[in-house]
């Protein structure tokens, strides 16, 4: 592990745990406004500001500034100690741990396109965090965003029918979605094979 970094990513992962449902509501709500569902979308907006009060005074967020504002000492006692080399590769280990699992997951013909889409996404954000660390360059960057962006159009249709099944005012959306989320795997599925393509001439 990475003590300081570890909590940070911890209490950063408590917040996303916490505001992921919102985010789901937000962009089916925005889904519906597209398709002329205004009161369905203001249905599932209602109450939002309480709820993001609530966030806001969470013990999650409350755990996450307090360790942010921690943080700066954390970093100079650890340059202090002489240990930035040492944090630096072991980030650059994660890194390389992070991706080797992607590699594994692009070669498994039977992968699970929800834990891809994860691994992808969790990769692609440490990449970025720390571009002198990673071994992924813009390209690569490039590619696994696309990636990401089709199996999370993928992931949204397939928690949109889902909703659909306990939600009467979204059935008849239902075979539209349907079909669109044939079409967005298949398009998933081709970005994917694009990736591996990468992937393989590295």
């Amino acid at each position: 592990g990475l003590p300081g970094v570890d909590q940070l990513e911890g209490a950063a992962k408590a917040i996303g745990d916490l505001t992921t449902p919102l985010r789901d509501r937000e962009v089916l709500a925005a889904q519906l406004i597209e398709l002329n569902m205004d009161d369905a979308a203001q249905r599932r907006l209602a109450g939002e500001g309480v709820i993001f009060a609530s966030v806001a005074s969470s013990t999650q967020m409350h755990k996450l500034l307090s360790i942010i504002d921690a943080f700066p000492g954390f970093l100079r006692a650890i340059e202090q100690q002489g240990l930035v080399p040492d944090l630096g590769k072991r980030i650059e280990k994660r890194l390389n741990k992070q991706w080797k699992k992607i590699v594994e997951a692009m070669h498994d013909p039977a992968h699970d396109r929800h834990r891809l889409r994860l691994l992808i996404k969790r990769s692609r954000y440490g990449a970025e965090a720390y571009p002198r660390l990673s071994r992924i360059g813009k390209s690569m960057r490039g590619e696994l965003k696309n990636a990401q962006d089709d199996l999370g159009h993928w992931h949204d249709l397939l928690q949109w029918l889902t909703q659909a099944e306990k939600q009467a005012d979204l059935a008849p959306l239902v075979a539209q979605w349907r079909t669109q989320l044939v079409q967005a795997e298949r398009k998933a599925d081709k970005t994917l094979a694009r990736l591996l393509k990468h992937i393989d001439e590295r």
